[in-house]
C-alpha cells in the first residue's frame, strides 16, 4: 500500500527537475513500493514533460505523470491531492529534493500513523549567501492533539512552513481544500487551512525537505515579496474569509478553540508579511503606506482579533517604511544566517 506521495508541481523545470526526483530513487537503483511521486506538468514549453516521462517508464508504480494547462502552483498541489493513492500527501517543488537516506524511517513512521497532520525537518539552502538553517520537528517522535501541540508551537518551525506538512489524505479531501490557482503565495493557505479541522498533528524527528532558496525568480525572495503583494493579498483575504466561516459559530470546545487560537496566530503571521512587503520590501513606500492602511481597515472590519493582533507589527513597519535605506538592510537580514532567529523572535 502506498503510504505517502509527493506532488511534485513542475513548469519549465526540464534543466533542474532531475535532481529531485533522483532523490526518490534509493542508492541501489530502487524505489520504496510505499511511496508515490505524482510529477503534474503545468503547461511547461521545455522539455519538463519528456523528462517526467522518463522516469514514469524506468518506475511505472513509483512514478505518475499528470500533464495539464498551465494553471499555476496551486493548480499543481490541487491536481496531486485528486490522483493521489497515498495514506499521506506532500507537495515538494521541482526544483528541491529530500533526504533520501531519512525516507525509509519515515514512511516506517506514517504506516504506523493516524495523524491528521505529520511535519518533518527541513533544510533551506541559499543559493545567493551559501548559508544552510535548520527548521526541526523535535528530538523525538510525539502525537500531539492540536490542544497540546498550541503550547509548543513557538518552537516548532518546522510545522509552520509548506516545507515541514504533510496531511492524511483522506482527511484533507474531507476536508474539502482546495488551494488558490493563477497566484503566488498559496502556500500560506496549504500551511494554515487543514489547522482549521486538524485534531492531531505527529511530529517526527527526521530532516526530509531541502529547500532551495536565493533564486531571483521565486515568489518568496525578497524582491518578488514587495513586487507580487497584491497575490498576497489575494492569499491572506482568503484565509480570513476561511477563517471565519469555520469558527463563526464553533462549538466551543478546548480542542476547537485551540484550532482557532494556532490559525489566528498564522493568519496574524501572513498580515505582518504582507505589511513588511508593503511598508518596507516595495520600492514605491507612499503607495505601500496606501495599501497597508486600506488593509488595516479591512482587517479591522473582517477580523479584528487578527487587526488587534497585529497593531504593533503594523506601527513598527510603517515607521521603518520612512527610514531611508531600509530595504537593503532588511535584505542582509533576510539572506543572513540571522533570519531564522529573527524570524522566531519576530512571530511571537
Amino acid at each position: 500500500m502506498k503510504q505517502l506521495t509527493i506532488a511534485v508541481p513542475s513548469y519549465n523545470s526540464a534543466a533542474f527537475i532531475s535532481k529531485g526526483l533522483d532523490s526518490y530513487i534509493y542508492e541501489d537503483g530502487t524505489m520504496d513500493p510505499r511511496l508515490e511521486v505524482i510529477i503534474v506538468n503545468d503547461g511547461s514549453t521545455d522539455d519538463t514533460l519528456k523528462v517526467a516521462r522518463s522516469y514514469e517508464e524506468r518506475f511505472p508504480d513509483g512514478f505518475t505523470v499528470i500533464d495539464k494547462e498551465n494553471g499555476g502552483h496551486g493548480s499543481g498541489i490541487n491536481a496531486g491531492i485528486d490522483a493521489a493513492r497515498g495514506r499521506y500527501y506532500k507537495v515538494i517543488d521541482s526544483d528541491d529534493w529530500i533526504l533520501t537516506e531519512n525516507l525509509k524511517d519515515i514512511l516506517d513512521s506514517l504506516e504506523a500513523s493516524g495523524a491528521d497532520i505529520v511535519t518533518t525537518g527541513f533544510h533551506t539552502v541559499n543559493l545567493a549567501s551559501n548559508v544552510t538553517l535548520a527548521y526541526g520537528a523535535g528530538d523525538e517522535k510525539r502525537e500531539l492533539k492540536m490542544s497540546e501541540f498550541v503550547k509548543i508551537k513557538d518552537d516548532i518551525l518546522s510545522a509552520q512552513m509548506f516545507h515541514g506538512l504533510m496531511y492524511n489524505t483522506e482527511f484533507y479531501r474531507a476536508a474539502g481544500i482546495r488551494m488558490s490557482e493563477g497566484v503566488f503565495f498559496e502556500d500560506q493557505e496549504y500551511a494554515i487551512l487543514p489547522f482549521m479541522h486538524a485534531q492531531t498533528i505527529l511530529l517526527l524527528p527526521y530532516f526530509m525537505y531541502e529547500y532551495q532558496t536565493g533564486n531571483q525568480s521565486q515568489s518568496v525572495n525578497f524582491e518578488n515579496q514587495g513586487k507580487k503583494s497584491d497575490h498576497l493579498l489575494i492569499v491572506l483575504k482568503n484565509l480570513i474569509h476561511y477563517y471565519n466561516k469555520i469558527f463563526e459559530n464553533a462549538d466551543g470546545t478546548a480542542e476547537t478553540e485551540a484550532r482557532r487560537q494556532y490559525c489566528s496566530w498564522r493568519i496574524s503571521n501572513v498580515v505582518t508579511s504582507y505589511y513588511a512587503a508593503v511598508l518596507v520590501k516595495s520600492s514605491e513606500r507612499e503607495e505601500g503606506r496606501e495599501k497597508a492602511a486600506i488593509f488595516r481597515g479591512y482587517l479591522e472590519d473582517e477580523a479584528p482579533d487578527i487587526a488587534a493582533a497585529t497593531e504593533d507589527k503594523y506601527s513598527k513597519l510603517t515607521r521603518m517604511s520612512r527610514i531611508p535605506g531600509v530595504s537593503a538592510v532588511y535584505g542582509k537580514l533576510f539572506n543572513s544566517g540571522l533570519y531564522k532567529t529573527f524570524k522566531k523572535h519576530w512571530i511571537k
